[in-house]
């Protein structure tokens, strides 16, 4: 009798895709709670998903790069074995069991983003993940799944874990290594410890800790753990909502408080926590910054000009930019948590730190906005109403970490000074500045001076002539 159940069980795992046989992995998972550095991921961002109110696999909140890498949102992902369109229906409730005892559900209303593809492609379930859900993380996708060439070539032999709930018990940890990713860059052959309840468990590189795929169970014909890369099913979930309308939802990187209670009190941003009635006029800038070792506990400027400069400098310069905000028309969220209108915030821990500043009212003078920003990162516009601006000169003067600006809506119809404007922003490698209209700039002095790795703008045909003749030979101009 005990034959026949354990044959009914092999072949139940089999169908899911889960790994039965033990023989071929002799090392068995580790309780996570011996794991106190990777049991801070496990409680904010590994889930056990219940179905019926029984475990029914694993599932992980991450971020994902969505419309692009400024504009982030959170996404449970899990296997679609585990939650299939029947079960993420709208209406269902999805419930999920954090660090082995913090329920959380998921209420499946007309507006949450998802994405299912069934077995026979990827095994994948997304669902996007809100404000309203409350939700804490830690995890985010590897970068280089993103890049050209071959996956395999970066990722083969690389040590890896897997957090999970094998068994639907206790939240557990496996290493082990990649044998290979396919040459179509999506299914990874693993040889992580699983049982059954491991389908949807995050694949997290061991030395970035970030993820690169999600585990799907045991290859039916050979003996070894499968997953898949999560490039290819962002990408379709990223083509599924392209047409919609562009939403926010920034989440930090690290999930870090940058003060503590005793400098700031925080409280979490709800989507009805900031409307402005005025004029029903919303401006929101999204900046990125990078906190080294040595910036803890030093005041980090945000809405001066020394913008996350050296900080011993505040350097001054002049502009009507500052004169316009105060605490009635601006607010300012780090890592999505509102904090007292200041003019600088002390963090507490190094990382990717996500800033916001929302006002209501509309600036003509944004010169030097984010001059002399020597940690400043990434800063997204497509939020921000320029409309008015007539001076964007300097706004990125010697931002020397600055990769990446955002300019899909930035309207410069009656702009007259672009001078400086990327003067030795050092690490820009391409712009895209086809939403530029230049027919009133008078001045566009050295507008690109020492931008040195800068190889591709894109212009409009209206504007290709007069950038064009500001830009070093190197540079490839893309008129579209």
């Amino acid at each position: 009798m005990k034959n026949s159940e354990n044959e009914k069980k092999e072949e139940e795992a089999i169908k899911s895709y889960e790994i039965i046989d033990e023989r071929v992995f002799e090392v068995e998972p580790i309780p996570f709670r011996e794991l106190a550095i990777i049991n801070e991921q496990n409680q904010y961002s590994v889930c056990k998903v219940l179905k019926d109110g029984k475990p029914c696999g694993t599932g992980f909140i991450c971020i994902i790069p969505f419309p692009d890498k400024l504009s982030q949102i959170q996404v449970l992902f899990t296997c679609y074995h585990v939650l299939s369109d029947e079960d993420i229906e709208y209406g269902k409730e999805i419930n999920l069991i954090f660090n082995d005892k913090n329920r959380k559900t998921l209420y499946m209303d007309k507006s949450r983003k998802k994405y299912t593809s069934k077995e026979n492609q990827y095994d994948i379930t997304m669902i996007e993940i809100k404000k309203d859900d409350e939700f804490q993380l830690i995890l985010e996708t590897d970068d280089n799944i993103y890049k050209k060439g071959k996956l395999n070539d970066k990722y083969q032999n690389e040590s890896i874990y897997l957090i999970h709930y094998p068994e639907g018990k206790i939240a557990s940890f496996s290493i082990n290594v990649i044998q290979k990713i396919d040459s179509q860059n999506v299914m990874i052959e693993h040889l992580c410890t699983t049982k059954h309840g491991s389908s949807g468990a995050p694949i997290i590189d061991l030395n970035t800790h970030k993820v690169i795929g999600i585990h799907i169970g045991k290859d039916k014909n050979y003996n070894f753990n499968c997953g898949v890369v999560l490039r290819k099913p962002i990408e379709a979930f990223q083509d599924k909502y392209t047409k919609l309308k562009r939403e926010k939802s920034i989440i930090s990187v690290n999930s870090v408080d940058t003060t503590s209670e005793a400098d700031i009190s925080f409280r979490m941003l709800k989507p009805v926590d900031f409307y402005y009635k005025k004029n029903n006029e919303i401006n929101e800038v999204y900046v990125k910054v990078k906190i080294r070792k040595k910036d803890i506990n030093k005041e980090v400027y945000f809405l001066d000009n020394t913008n996350f400069s050296d900080w011993f400098t505040k350097k001054r310069h002049f502009h009507d930019f500052l004169k316009e905000l105060n605490e009635t028309n601006t607010k300012v969220y780090i890592n999505d948590k509102e904090i007292p209108y200041k003019k600088y915030f002390i963090p507490k821990e190094e990382g990717i730190y996500d800033i916001k500043i929302v006002f209501n009212i509309k600036i003509k003078d944004i010169s030097f906005m984010f001059s002399d920003c020597k940690n400043i990162i990434s800063v997204d516009f497509s939020n921000f109403d320029s409309s008015e601006a007539t001076d964007i000169s300097h706004m990125f003067y010697q931002d020397e970490q600055l990769k990446s600006i955002n300019f899909t809506s930035f309207n410069t119809k009656n702009v007259v000074n672009m001078s400086y404007m990327f003067l030795k922003c050092s690490k820009l490698e391409d712009l895209d500045l086809s939403s530029f209209n230049v027919n009133k700039v008078q001045k566009m002095s050295d507008m690109f001076l020492d931008c040195i790795n800068l190889t591709t703008v894109k212009v409009n045909k209206d504007s290709y002539d007069k950038i064009k003749k500001k830009l070093k030979q190197k540079v490839k101009v893309k008129c579209i």
